[in-house]
């Protein structure tokens, strides 16, 4: 028997090597913010999955359920995809859990001040030559979902390999035939229990409770840029060099509203106060080829580093292109199928003669008597573009 400190040395590699097995179904788990949501609604469709949270058997393709990007989709995990990203030694042997143990510092992002006794996972036997693995045979099965591990947000089960359905669909794939597709209301239970009146109640009250990312444009772009209508001024967010600007400093943004938008983020049951923004630029080439519909979403801004995940989700749902770090520069952009590469994104703007710039983060280089812009350091120094990178507002020439 060993103390479990160490998720990444204890036997790992004897344990890739001999663990070979298929996984297809596992517990419906739902994430936090998803069971607030589901404890709103008076429907049967929502007690059945709070009840399914903490009591379901290992019969789900789905699992780890999360909100989507928009308020009618729901995020999800394939079942067979949650393997990988558990650490090989909790699957593997008999644990019995520890219920001092604490969050380690760079989860709960404080300094390191366990006992040892908070710093054990718990005790873990090793099962013999002759074990069943526990995906498997229940008899030595030690994976439980619920572990503490999992309500950490930072943990990949909630951002890697995920994908989203619409949540009407999602409860017909994981409940088939199990409930109506819809009940007239005047007909209906005091509990309501088809798809059609979950779906409403479910739909209204995400938009209403939850976090919610939406798109602005105009005028509006400068009303969420301003730094009195942050929720919490933290975070990247709070620190942003533009959270407070004079008049004119964002025309770039707000008279071009067919290229350009910003993705803002509410927190939970508020809706005049922002948590989030990214600019959301409309492209006209990607490195030098004509394109139709794509964006990219620009340097993410938050006043929680763990609400990044939900931008990020919201890219990929969206089939965005994004930067690789949420950083200033040129850094490699994330394309919509995943491959991250050094690129050139272009937009054309309306050709405006701007008194000020805003501080640009990717896209610095502009040419004023055209109105092109670029992430691309060649048109500063060949094509007459000046770079916007001055808090001041001004743009400068080679």
């Amino acid at each position: 028997m060993r103390k479990l400190t160490d998720f990444n040395n204890f036997m790992f590699n004897k344990l890739l090597e001999e663990i070979n097995v298929k996984v297809t179904e596992l517990e419906l788990i739902l994430s936090k913010k998803m069971k607030d949501i589901l404890k709103e609604i008076d429907h049967k469709i929502a007690h059945d999955l709070l009840y399914l949270h903490i009591n379901s058997k290992r019969e789900y393709k789905k699992t780890f359920i999360d909100l989507g990007s928009k308020p009618d989709m729901v995020s999800f995990i394939q079942s067979n995809k949650v393997p990988e990203l558990i650490e090989p030694e909790i699957v593997h042997g008999t644990f019995t859990r520890n219920k001092n143990f604490k969050l380690p510092p760079n989860w709960a992002k404080q300094p390191d001040e366990r006992t040892s006794d908070e710093k054990s996972l718990g005790d873990f036997d090793l099962v013999d030559d002759e074990w069943m693995h526990p995906w498997i045979q229940p008899i030595h099965h030690v994976l439980d979902l619920h572990e503490i591990q999992f309500t950490d947000k930072n943990h990949a089960v909630w951002h890697k390999n995920r994908a989203e359905v619409k949540i009407g669909r999602f409860i017909n794939q994981m409940f088939p035939d199990k409930y109506p597709a819809n009940v007239k209301r005047e007909d209906r239970p005091k509990v309501p229990e088809d798809v059609e009146s979950f779906v409403n109640m479910y739909v209204a009250t995400v938009e209403s409770k939850s976090k919610m990312i939406v798109s602005v444009k105009g005028d509006d772009i400068a009303f969420y840029y301003n730094c009195d209508n942050y929720f919490k001024s933290s975070g990247s967010l709070g620190n942003s060099c533009m959270r407070s600007v004079s008049d004119g400093t964002l025309d770039l943004y707000t008279k071009n509203t067919e290229k350009v938008q910003m993705l803002i983020l509410y927190p939970e049951d508020i809706r005049n106060k922002i948590i989030g923004r990214a600019i959301l630029w409309k492209l006209d080439k990607v490195d030098g080829v004509e394109v139709k519909d794509q964006y990219f979403m620009d340097r993410i801004y938050t006043a929680s580093d763990s609400d990044e995940f939900m931008y990020l989700d919201y890219a990929k749902a969206n089939k965005y292109y994004y930067k690789s770090q949420q950083s200033y520069g040129n850094y490699p952009i994330v394309h919509p199928n995943g491959e991250s590469k050094t690129t050139v994104l272009e937009v054309n703007l309306n050709k405006i003669d701007y008194k000020k710039y805003p501080y640009m983060d990717t896209m610095s280089y502009y040419n004023p008597e055209t109105g092109h812009i670029s992430n691309d350091e060649t048109d500063y120094t060949d094509n007459n573009h000046g770079v916007i990178t001055d808090t001041g507002g001004s743009i400068s020439f080679r």
